[in-house]
């Protein structure tokens, strides 16, 4: 969509993240984004692992730091941040729409959404599907195939 997108992982998955397409790739393990320099419109926390007090000195100043999992500080700064041209906090409450499901269905038609998918598993090895996910040793999504003909 145009963004210059820079993710932080692992050092052992910079190369799975440069082929998803991220522009730049830091090593969270080592500077991580400290040596880079960078400044940031969004910092967008998919997986929750910061928050926005360490993420404010990454952000531009009118930044904005996004997280799925609100806390009381994201929370809190949502609401009483009427300041403009502030760095600034928000979460993210996910439900899918037809047209939102739509428009990845088009993404990933024309190849510009390639999801990944780790393993597919059957609904009776659905334990072990869940084992895997809680390792956290993954590097992109678990499926579960249900057959709907019995």
């Amino acid at each position: 969509l145009g963004a210059e997108v820079t993710g932080l992982c692992s050092g052992k998955n910079m190369e799975f993240c440069k082929k998803l397409g991220a522009d730049n790739v830091f090593d969270y393990s080592k500077d991580g984004l400290a040596g880079s320099g960078k400044k940031f419109d969004v910092f967008f926390d998919a997986a929750a692992k910061t928050n926005f007090s360490k993420s404010k000195m990454f952000l531009k100043k009118r930044g904005i730091y996004i997280t799925t999992i609100p806390n009381f500080n994201v929370i809190f700064n949502r609401i009483f941040n009427f300041i403009p041209f502030r760095k600034r906090s928000n979460y993210i409450m996910v439900k899918s729409s037809g047209i939102d499901l739509a428009m990845l269905k088009g993404f990933v038609v024309t190849g510009d959404l390639k999801p990944v998918i780790e393993k597919i598993f059957t609904i009776e090895n659905i334990a072990e599907a869940q084992r895997l996910s809680e390792s956290g040793n993954i590097k992109g999504k678990i499926a579960i195939k249900i057959d709907f003909k019995n």
